[in-house]
């Protein structure tokens, strides 16, 4: 790269000034100066050396000309150049206020945006300090807030009263480094006073505090709170005075407290005492409660409490509940049973130390004496209290039975009641001693009166060994011999066991031995036996016979020896087909064996069952335990044409079974017609014809018109068919309907349903008009026609203006749906256009210039108002299904030339009055993106916007929420 001399090359007498704009406010000049011609090579060098070296020039010399003052270097850039060169730029702020020092000639700068020039009697005022430098700003800030002043002139204009800075709002501009200051002063607020619940006891005077600076509201705040009052805080909106909050004081009246006493008898043991108090104040109320704390036997206490919320006081109702505890008796005496005596005394409403003197009356032990004591304790501390004492007379007598239990057994059974310990134990000595034969046995219980109930058994039995011996026929076949042996001892019965103890065939023994107990379940050493003996004899049945559709023959020998056994299942044969054979063979316990032999055949039968279903005929044969050949012989004889089923199953004997199933129809048709709004369909079923038949109705149908044809054919299992046939004709409709799609094209559609090939339209051209056709044809060949006629109509907007300058106004009107380009009427100007092939029309803008005397340069800056509304576009891109879509949405706006800031900024907040026809659209609000510009010196210019499109909302909402022509105006790119 070859050396430059940046020095040289950006020396300050071979700049030129590009813009030069001098302020009234704190920053006071903004210098753009530029260096022709630099290679682009060393521009970002260049750039580099502007920063380092151009930081703070004093009294800047460019083209001829000084500027005053020190300036600071805010950023460089270049522009477009050709053949290698650029023109570099350097933009310059001058500022004379560093200090943020508020004196006389900065208010002098300031403006009042709101406040008591706007309203009489408001008490605040909104001061904007603008385009003030960053160092400064901080600056100002800290020293305005919080400071008073008497009777400022701001701008030229006096405030009369002393006001405070309350609050100070900072917007600092990153890319400028400069920034505004929002200052409110505000002035004393004034108060409204109300009542609420006047001349009631809740009375409350109602205290509004509007306006009070924060940090003086908190002081104002503790001083009600100290005497008791309720304060409420409300924040002021940004709309109101920032800073500043509104005060409700609530000071309720004194009302004096209101004694409400009455007693009230509840019952025959209680009296209640009801004190009533109104309008306690909170140590009244406490001195009240304090009297009822203390605890009370047979004295119960309630207190409830409530705070009116409107007078601060409390209102408070105590219940005291006193009952009589002199104790209030009850006794009763009452024969409990034969030998006992019941008292029952009753005390009620007995204090603690009652209770347990009384209750020590019960505490000795007694004998033939049972006491019981219950105690119960009421919420006010007194008690009721039960006793029971139950006194018993011992009987004393002795009650001796004796029983014959059985042949061979004597029970004696003796009874004792109310004895004492000591009897109890010579009693049950005497039962102490064993014996053979004999058993004993003693219960004793203990009363609860110390007392004893006992009972002593003695059971003697006979001994007997007397056997019972008897023999019965068990079965057909056999015998049984059985012996019953009873109070065997164990030596005995070893002995009758012993001897039947050998194993005979043919023979089955069994014995069956229990051990004896007495009635209370004690073995007494003794047992009763029963000996079986059964012996069988061989014998041979045999039954034959018939169990409905089956025949049978059953043959059961019974105790064969193992011998005959095999020999009977030797004979058997399993060769014959016809029969089913089972076999079953059983082993007795006595070596013998049993043996069933089982055959089954089906016996041959036939069933027919014939009936009819509207054309259907239907038969039903059933043929049971048929030979082969019989069963075969059926099926081959089965005739041609109408449908069969048929079943056959071969059976366990060797038979079969056979079931034939035969249907037959005579034909049958059946036609109807449905007619909907757009066709016209008719059916045709025909049920169980030939296929000749078939052939004749789909030969008979027309062949003439356009209709759309179904053929639905089935065959029968009988030889016969089902055929049925689906015609269906479209009706001629036609219908159209006109939208507007925008604000100068409307368009219109035709829909023709039903129509020939021979009936579409030729479309003809016509100027102004976009023509269209889609057709389309369907299996039947009849046509669908869609055509749309798209109809421009010439627009022409009302005059706006495009660009205003001091010496020239250029004038635009919008054009649309013309048939040919408009020309200008004025010198100067331009045409723009568009060509539409589908309407053949052109739109466009036309511009016109209009000079003005430049004599009437102030005249033109004082509060000029464009009076037609000035016409742009913008363009927004959006996505929709994956696609990206842009549209050219127009932007309305009018614009105000003055010297007043609060003039432009007036125009801005209230808008520029009139009204405006925009087409539908998802629009902003009227306003938004409105600005305010310094033109240079104390110029200003006001841009207001009337936006249609703000960019954000979705594609996809945007057409379902907007009119049709937003649709058909997004254009999908690419």
């Amino acid at each position: 790269m070859p050396g430059f001399d940046l020095a040289e090359m950006l020396a300050w007498r071979k700049a030129h000034v590009s813009n030069f704009e001098e302020h009234g406010q704190l920053a006071d000049g903004k210098l753009t100066v530029f260096w022709e011609r630099v290679p682009l090579a060393a521009a970002e060098e260049c750039k580099d050396w502007l920063q380092a070296n151009r930081q703070n020039p004093t009294d800047v010399a460019a083209d001829f000309k000084t500027y005053d003052g020190t300036w600071s270097f805010t950023k460089s850039f270049h522009g477009r150049g050709k053949g290698g060169v650029v023109d570099l730029f350097a933009e310059f702020d001058r500022t004379n206020a560093s200090t943020g020092a508020v004196d006389t000639a900065l208010w002098a700068n300031a403006r009042v945006v709101a406040g008591a020039d706007q309203t009489p009697g408001d008490t605040h005022l909104r001061v904007r300090f603008t385009d003030v430098d960053k160092a400064s700003l901080y600056t100002l800030m800290a020293a305005v807030r919080g400071q008073s002043y008497t009777n400022p002139s701001i701008n030229g204009d006096t405030y009369t009263g002393t006001y405070r800075a309350i609050s100070s709002q900072p917007s600092l501009n990153e890319d400028t480094g400069k920034g505004d200051l929002l200052v409110i002063l505000w002035n004393k607020s004034f108060t409204l006073s109300s009542f609420r619940n006047y001349g009631l006891p809740s009375q409350e005077d109602v205290v509004y505090i509007w306006n009070v600076a924060k940090d003086e509201a908190q002081t104002i705040i503790n001083g009600y709170m100290s005497d008791g009052y309720t304060v409420t805080v409300g924040h002021q909106v940004e709309s109101d005075v920032p800073g500043t909050v509104d005060l409700v004081v609530s000071v309720p009246s004194d009302v004096s407290m209101v004694p409400i006493d009455y007693i009230v008898g509840t019952n025959c043991d209680i009296s209640t005492v009801t004190q009533t108090r109104l309008g306690l104040t909170k140590e009244e109320l406490q001195a009240f409660i304090a009297t009822f704390t203390a605890q009370t036997p047979g004295v119960t206490k309630q207190l409830s409490i409530s705070f009116n919320e409107n007078t601060g006081k409390y209102n408070a109702t105590a219940t005291t509940a006193t009952r009589d505890t002199t104790g209030v008796a009850l006794d009763l005496t009452i024969g409990a049973d034969e030998d006992t005596v019941l008292a029952l005394t009753y005390r009620y409403n007995l204090t603690k130390g009652s209770v347990e003197t009384y209750a020590a009356g019960f505490a000795a032990q007694e004998q033939g004496k049972q006491k019981s004591l219950s105690v119960s304790r009421r919420a006010d501390c007194t008690y009721d209290v039960v006793a029971q004492v139950r006194t018993t007379q011992p009987i004393g007598e002795a009650l001796t039975t004796i029983v014959g239990r059985s042949k061979d057994t004597l029970e004696t059974t003796v009874y004792e009641w109310g004895i004492d310990k000591a009897a109890v134990e010579v009693f049950v000595a005497g039962y102490a001693a064993q014996e053979q034969l004999v058993n004993k046995s003693v219960s004793v219980s203990r009363r609860a009166d110390y007392y004893f109930d006992v009972v002593g058994r003695t059971l003697v039995k006979t001994e007997s060994q007397i056997p019972i011996s008897f023999t019965i026929g068990a079965t057909e076949q056999s015998v049984q011999n059985s012996d019953y042996i009873w109070n065997m001892t164990a030596s005995a019965l070893q002995v009758e066991l012993d001897n039947r103890s050998t194993k005979e065939g043919g023979k089955q023994k069994s014995a069956r031995i229990s051990r004896n107990r007495t009635s209370s379940g004690e073995e007494d050493g003794t047992y009763d036996a029963v000996f079986n003996e059964i012996v069988t004899d061989n014998t041979t049945v045999t039954a034959a016979y018939g169990t409905g559709a089956e025949s049978e023959e059953n043959v059961y020998s019974f105790s064969c020896t193992s011998a005959e056994k095999d020999a009977i299942i030797a004979a058997l044969t399993d060769t014959d087909l016809e029969g089913n054979l089972s076999v079953s063979v059983g082993r007795n316990q006595d070596d013998t064996y049993n043996i069933s032999t089982r055959r089954t055949q089906q016996k041959p039968s036939h069933t027919s069952f014939a009936w009819s279903l509207g054309n259907e005929q239907y038969q039903i044969d059933f043929w049971f335990g048929q030979l082969r050949a019989t069963a075969f012989a059926e099926i081959e004889a089965l005739p041609q044409g109408p449908e069969y089923s048929i079943s056959l199953r071969r059976n366990g004997d060797g038979t079969y079974d056979l079931t034939i199933r035969r249907s037959e129809s005579a034909g049958d048709q059946a036609f109807f017609t449905i007619s909907n709004d757009g066709t016209l369909t008719e059916y045709q079923h025909y049920f169980g014809i030939t296929l000749a038949e078939v052939t004749t109705a789909i030969e008979a149908l027309s062949q003439g018109g356009i209709s759309d044809r179904a053929y639905s054919l089935s065959s029968r299992g009988d030889g016969k068919y089902n055929l049925r046939i689906i015609e269906s004709t479209t009706k001629e409709v036609d219908y159209d309907a006109i939208t507007g799609i925008g604000e100068s094209v409307s368009q219109r559609t035709y829909w023709e349903v039903g129509k020939t090939i021979a009936q579409i339209p030729v479309i003809a051209q016509e100027t102004g008009v976009a023509k269209s056709l889609r057709v389309d044809r369907d299996s039947r060949g009849q046509v669908s026609l869609q055509r749309q006629e798209t109809t421009i109509i010439p627009w022409t907007s009302s005059t706006f203006i495009i660009e205003s300058q001091k010496e020239r106004t250029v004038q635009g009107t919008i054009y649309a749906g013309h048939t040919t380009i408009p020309t200008i009427t004025t010198t100067y100007g331009s045409v723009s256009s568009q060509f539409d092939a589908g309407t053949a029309t052109y739109s466009g803008i036309i511009r016109e210039v209009i000079f003005t005397a430049e004599s009437g340069d102030e005249d033109h800056w004082d509060n000029f108002t464009s009076s037609a509304w000035i016409v742009t576009t913008q363009r927004f891109y959006g996505h929709l299904a994956g696609k990206k879509y842009f549209i050219d949405a127009p932007i309305w706006y009018k614009v105000k030339q003055t010297r007043s800031r609060s003039s432009a900024e007036n125009f801005i907040n209230y808008g520029p009055g009139g009204t405006i026809t925009l087409p539908k659209h998802p629009a902003t609000q009227p306003g938004a993106g409105s600005d305010v510009k310094i033109i240079g010196g104390n110029k200003y210019r006001a841009t207001y916007i009337h936006g249609l499109y703000d960019g954000h909302t979705s594609l996809e909402k945007a057409m379902v929420a907007g009119a049709a022509w937003i649709f058909d105006t997004w254009t999908q790119v690419g």
